[in-house]
């Protein structure tokens, strides 16, 4: 009886990692895994920090650490999703695409949005704009991608034991997600006719 359940278990499990599969490979820009370009320049992004009534003055050095966050999922993400095969983070060759972009919101929080209370505040949080322009500037895609404030994790720990995280790793959260999110919409509206 336990062979049993246990192979019906299994064969469950396989058809769920299938499903899974055949799901990222729909979304996927390039059949096969080859990737839509030799070499893409990926710009680090730029941050547009949204203010929030209350919340301390302009922090820089968070600012910057926000940019580096972003950038890094999206030159990650380029060469995962299969956008190109080599990423190049500054002065690549004139004929290579480069992506770019911009990320809007908060550097800096108010003390009470913290835990459940940033959870449950309602609208947007972060948005991230992307774009990919050949080498000779040509626009090829743009794409972008929000996150609402419930989007990122604010507490931690179990239901007894729930306290809330501090703020600036949840924003850290939020600047990755937007950007996630808006690379994976602008790999789908990349037409086959952008391929090298």
């Amino acid at each position: 009886m336990n062979a049993q359940v246990s192979s019906r278990g299994a064969f469950a499990v396989s058809l769920l990692l299938v499903a899974v599969g055949a799901t990222s490979c729909a979304t996927a820009p390039a059949p096969g895994g080859r990737p839509l370009f030799d070499l893409v320049e990926v710009r680090e992004l730029v941050v547009e920090s949204a203010p929030v009534a209350g919340a301390e003055p302009r922090r820089e050095w968070f600012e910057a650490l926000v940019a580096q966050q972003a950038t890094s999922a999206a030159r990650s993400l380029a060469v995962e999703r299969g956008l190109a095969e080599v990423i190049e983070l500054e002065a690549a060759p004139a004929a290579a695409p480069v992506l770019s972009g911009r990320l809007s919101m908060p550097t800096a929080l108010p003390p009470e949005y913290r835990g459940s209370r940033a959870a449950f505040t309602e609208g947007e949080l972060a948005s991230a704009q992307l774009q990919l322009h050949d080498g000779t500037g040509k626009l090829l895609a743009s794409a972008e991608g929000a996150v609402e404030w419930d989007d990122v994790r604010w507490t931690t720990g179990g239901p007894k034991l729930r306290r809330a995280r501090r703020p600036d790793a949840a924003l850290l959260d939020a600047a990755q997600l937007a950007t996630e999110r808006a690379l994976r919409r602008l790999l789908m509206a990349v037409s086959e006719e952008h391929r090298p």
